[in-house]
């Protein structure tokens, strides 16, 4: 095969190219561009006439001799004209699917930009309760409410989270039962703090409204889309506008980078490229685990046509990986097959929310000498084998006469529609038993109106209750993520409740929470190298990737989960379930197995929605089935509060007593934002106790 190619070479080329240096030149560059002998003479030929106008005297009979210099140049040639097609083809191809592009703001960094993403300085929150939205489908959500608080970018603020001080668990979590609660306190954050009383609860017909601020930070409409339409064009635009908004924070965040170019190229010299982790095949992610030999790197159609290439990570020491994740590497792809990374660049952060002084005393005295004293709960709030809602009732009591805070953040899934009894179809026993019914609930709204609502309306109005569905709540009309929110009329439910959509950001005071009911820290697999990388819990390493994403669900492909449910009864023929093969006897009878699959259930085209605002929140609040948690990463405070029950009995949930902000005096506990008079950051991972309680 080489012996024919070298014939074929000095045929073509002449004499010249019986050289041995330039002979193997030669090939190398046949293997290299994966061209015929045909295609790199008119290379050549092209090369040749360019440097022959080049010359002084333009003249068109200067020889160019067939060296290895004259190669060398000849392989950047050809190099810069693979560069020059690639990019005229990717602009037509996007042009011709009604892809609007403009040119980038960073000049050389990009040659081609959608027009949708927006550089973080421009996206601006209009504070008159008008936006300056962006017309996509996704679009990001934005400040409704008329917050006093001023959210944004800020240099100085974002070195603050860059920075941080870390939290270990182990070092501020303990093991007390100081008798503040009834229920046993398995983990405190912050026990330096004090716990609040609470409120004074008035008579029931109260209806005097709190001066606490609760400021929603989303569109509610946004969400009102027609789930099981997504098109693939919609998708696919959607996934290349995250890829692209990425390029243009990390060409903010590092404007000496240089180029961004396509890694599929060939390439001698390192380039940076950006694009989304993503197994090497669609199975990895459901069925087997994820390694490092295992990764490609896809760019958007804009920077690299969208076509993936394999990643060797053979340079790098430390590195945590996953897919969905959208990275920054530089590196080079030498031989085509593969792109060898030497560096992963960091990640810019979000800034932190800031208040001016007079908004932050406005706050404390909103509270009155409280702390804000805030109850998490997650769903489910029955066991398995029972629709009990009787530690619910316990709670309400408990609220109400022991703990009393402002504001209860109630997750789902409230009646999960994967519950052993809505399977089989025995929940109408299981509702006579418990209420007494005659009547047969026609649907589960009804069973949740009958059965769930009356417990809830128990919470005494002064309490403000939040709630938020998980995609598991059978009345919930919409189960995919991002998800509406409850129906709060059709429910039937008073006016002290809010039903926030999935995820949620919102302000209570000056605290700014982030919410998102869907199991990130369960579902999330990714490669970690390196003992630096190791060191870092995994709960603070999943933690870590959404605030770096800004996302509140960054996993692609979501995840998938098997349950085992056993029935007493055969399941119903039409039920969209696998049978187990065996069919197990017990002494009481026949118990059928069924797997249910579930998972994440992405809406991809409406993902904009699980994004981030413009400033980092506060708290996040990230319900999992994993072990419950309070910690504090890059001076977030992030929460699990674990499921209200287990399959077989109590679970845990969570109470938080923030004290209240102070910018004066022996008690200051927020920070002045250097080089602003007036502005300060919250500093909630200081002044915030959690107390993860057992139910």
């Amino acid at each position: 095969m080489t012996l024919g190619r070298e014939k074929e070479l000095i045929n073509t080329f002449g004499k010249d190219v019986s050289k041995p240096e330039v002979l193997k030149a030669c090939l190398k560059l046949l293997e290299m561009f994966d061209i015929n002998v045909d295609e790199l003479y008119m290379n050549w030929e092209a090369f040749s006439y360019s440097k022959k106008k080049e010359t002084e005297n333009n003249d068109s009979s200067t020889v160019i001799e067939l060296n290895i210099d004259a190669l060398s140049d000849l392989q950047t040639h050809i190099m810069k004209n693979l560069e020059k097609k690639s990019k005229a083809g990717a602009a037509l191809s996007s042009a011709k699917k009604t892809r609007r592009y403009t040119s980038s703001p960073m000049g050389s960094m990009f040659d081609i930009l959608p027009s949708s993403p927006m550089s973080l300085s421009k996206r601006k929150l209009q504070l008159d309760g008008s936006t300056n939205e962006r017309v996509r489908k996704n679009p990001r959500p934005s400040l409704l409410s008329s917050s006093p608080t001023k959210l944004g970018y800020d240099p100085d603020i974002s070195m603050e989270i860059a920075s941080p001080k870390l939290l270990d668990i182990s070092q501020t979590a303990f093991d007390i039962n100081d008798g503040t609660y009834t229920g046993d306190i398995a983990v405190t954050l912050n026990p330096q703090i004090s716990v609040d009383e609470g409120l004074e609860l008035g008579p029931l017909d109260n209806s005097k409204k709190s001066d606490i601020l609760l400021a929603s930070n989303f569109d509610a409409e946004k969400y009102k889309f027609r789930i099981m339409r997504q098109k693939l064009l919609e998708a696919a635009d959607v996934l290349d506008d995250q890829i692209d908004s990425f390029a243009v924070y990390i060409a903010e965040a590092n404007p000496q980078l240089g180029h961004i170019g396509n890694p599929n190229l060939v390439s001698q010299e390192d380039i940076i490229a950006v694009g989304r982790i993503t197994p090497d095949s669609p199975l990895t992610t459901f069925d087997e685990s994820i390694n490092k030999e295992s990764l490609c790197l896809e760019p958007s159609r804009a920077s690299g046509i969208g076509q993936r290439v394999r990643l060797n990570l053979a340079n790098v020491d430390n590195y945590c990986l996953f897919p969905g994740q959208i990275v920054a590497l530089k590196g080079r792809n030498a031989n085509g097959k593969s792109f060898t990374v030497n560096e992963i660049i960091s990640t810019p952060l979000l800034g932190a929310a800031t208040s001016t002084a007079d908004e932050l005393q406005s706050y404390r005295e909103s509270l009155h000498d409280h702390k804000l004293k805030v109850v998490v709960t997650a769903g489910p709030y029955t066991t398995n084998d029972s629709l009990d809602f009787s530690h619910l009732s316990n709670l309400v009591e408990r609220l109400n006469g022991e703990i009393k805070p402002q504001f209860v953040i109630m997750f789902g899934p409230f009646l999960d529609y994967s519950h052993p009894k809505v399977v089989d179809g025995s929940i109408e026993e299981a509702i006579e038993n418990m209420t007494g019914f005659v009547s047969k609930p026609k649907t589960l709204d009804e069973v949740f109106k009958a059965v769930i609502v009356p417990i809830l309306k128990k919470i005494h109005p002064q309490i403000q209750v939040i709630l938020v569905p998980s995609t598991k709540d059978a009345s919930s009309r919409h189960p995919s993520y991002p998800q509406d929110s409850f129906d709060r009329r059709l429910l039937g439910l008073p006016k002290n409740f809010k039903c926030f959509p999935n995820p949620a950001s919102f302000q209570i005071n000056e605290c700014l929470f982030g919410t998102s009911n869907n199991d990130i820290y369960k579902d999330l697999k990714d490669v970690v190298v390196g003992a630096k990388a190791l060191e870092m819990n995994r709960f603070d390493r999943i933690t870590n990737y959404i605030l770096e994403q800004r996302r509140y669900y960054p996993l692609f492909p979501a995840g998938i989960s098997h349950q085992k449910v056993k029935l007493i009864s055969p399941p119903p023929e039409s039920i969209d379930y696998k049978i187990s093969e065996t069919e197990q006897q017990m002494s009481n009878g026949k118990t059928f197995e069924i797997q249910q699959v579930g998972g994440a259930d992405l809406d991809i085209p409406y993902l904009g929605l699980s994004e981030f605002n413009d400033a980092t929140p506060d708290l996040l609040i990230l319900p999992s089935q994993l072990k419950y948690f309070a910690r504090v990463v890059k001076n977030v405070i992030v929460i699990n509060p674990g499921n209200f029950m287990k399959p077989k009995r109590n679970g845990t949930f969570a109470i938080l007593n923030i004290e209240a902000p102070s910018i004066e005096g022996p008690g200051v506990n927020v920070t002045k934002v250097n080089g602003e008079e007036n502005l300060y950051l919250h500093d909630i991972w200081k002044r915030c106790r959690v107390d993860i309680v057992n139910s």
